[in-house]
């Protein structure tokens, strides 16, 4: 197996959550990747909770990375900038709009130093249009999206999902731009400027609903899971909720749905509802799906509610539908950790220097030939400050001058 990104350096200026999270995996793929923060630090290692003085947010979004800490209004701080980019393969910011341009770190300031460099911009709605300059919250960029009417009650207020999807999705994109900007300059040599926007990504998740959404009279009550699925709790068990499906597995077409759902209802008591035609056939497409759904939850849930979530997976699996529990935490992380979870290996434990040990999230893919790696653990503030400007040419007078004009720390 081999490091598939080995040899290439990452100069990354970004903060909050999109840019990191695509540099961290950069750098679990094998590049050295440098995070150039303020003297203050990235803004997320002042979030909580904290784990002995250290962002758990932070760790969660930095391993194999090293920290330079540099102030970028003084004139020697961008000189260094400067000099690593003068190394380094990509450059990855989450600058506002028009503020990399103000200091200096623009992507034709940067590739004067390395023509060939892959130059990755992230802001909330990319370098054109009305909104280019607008800095947007996490809601604001959901809401804009569209994403929110996806969620909640039909014809009620709209709601959000409580999960950074926006940050994320920008993440997920702009590692995917920076990988096609590589393979691209591995074939001509040539480097570019990438301009990612977390409003177009949330789009680009949503992009399922799009083309279907022509009438809404026409998809309302849909029964068929898609965009516009009720807001679902599960349906309650005697010790959790879980969801359900008749038509999981049915590869047999319409027929096999049918007989899953024949079988299931008698096996809960229900198989006199059969003789119902509209019971018979709008109840299988609906169970567990959509805002009818709801209509079969007092029929279902009165003879769940005398069994263990357990016994009810089993029964329906059985018999060729799906089944299973809604997780939390403690059933995924909390005292024996779920089996599947052990069994695919996606959580490692990293020594981190301050917080002890810590416990990662692992990529959630497997490679026959490419190897991921856990080098090290989130970095302190300017953890690296001193090894990095040394490998860029400064002496140790030099780093002391800069320390004590608070260029560096």
């Amino acid at each position: 197996m081999t490091e598939v990104l080995g040899g290439i350096k990452v100069l990354d200026l970004s903060e909050d959550m999109a840019g990191p999270y695509c540099s961290m995996h950069l750098g679990d793929l094998g590049a050295e990747v440098i995070k150039v923060e303020s003297i203050e630090g990235d803004t997320t290692r002042h979030l909580g909770p904290f784990i002995n003085g250290e962002s758990s947010l932070f760790m969660v979004l930095n391993r194999n990375k090293k920290s330079i800490a540099v102030d970028l209004n003084q004139s020697e701080g961008k000189e260094i900038v400067y000099r690593l980019a003068g190394g380094a393969d990509i450059f990855l910011e989450s600058f506002d709009t028009c503020e990399a341009d103000k200091l200096g770190l623009g992507y034709e300031d940067i590739a004067r130093f390395k023509r060939q460099i892959i130059y990755c911009s992230i802001s909330s709605f990319g370098e054109t249009g009305p909104y280019k300059n607008r800095p947007a919250s996490e809601l604001e960029i959901q809401g804009l999206a569209g994403f929110t009417q996806l969620l909640g009650e039909y014809g009620e207020k709209t709601v959000r999902l409580g999960a950074d999807q926006a940050a994320i999705a920008g993440g997920i994109h702009a590692m995917q731009g920076i990988l096609a900007a590589v393979y691209y300059r591995n074939k001509t040599g040539i480097g570019q400027k990438i301009s990612i926007s977390l409003w177009r990504s949330m789009l680009q998740m949503g992009a399922f609903w799009l083309q279907a959404n022509r009438n809404p009279d026409t998809y309302a009550g849909w029964m068929i899971t898609g965009p516009y699925d009720h807001a679902e709790h599960g349906y309650a068990t005697a010790d959790k909720h879980i969801v359900f499906s008749a038509l999981g597995r049915a590869s047999g077409g319409i027929e096999k749905a049918m007989d899953i759902w024949c079988e299931f209802l008698r096996r809960v008591g229900l198989g006199e509802l059969l003789q119902d035609p509209w019971f018979r056939y709008k109840g299988l497409r609906a169970v567990g799906l959509g805002r009818d759904a709801q209509e079969m939850k007092p029929l279902f849930e009165a003879y769940f509610t005398e069994k263990s979530s357990e016994e009810l997976i089993k029964m329906i699996n059985e018999i060729g539908g799906l089944a299973n529990a809604f997780n939390d935490y403690e059933t995924m992380f909390g005292g024996a950790m779920h089996p599947q979870i052990q069994a695919v290996d996606m959580v490692k434990e990293m020594d981190h220097p301050k917080a002890g040990k810590i416990k990662v999230l692992n990529l959630p893919w497997n490679s026959t030939a490419t190897k991921v790696q856990f080098k090290c653990p989130p970095p302190t503030l300017g953890q690296n400050t001193v090894e990095i400007l040394s490998g860029i040419g400064y002496g140790e007078q030099d780093i002391s001058s800069l320390k004590k004009k608070g260029v560096v720390a």
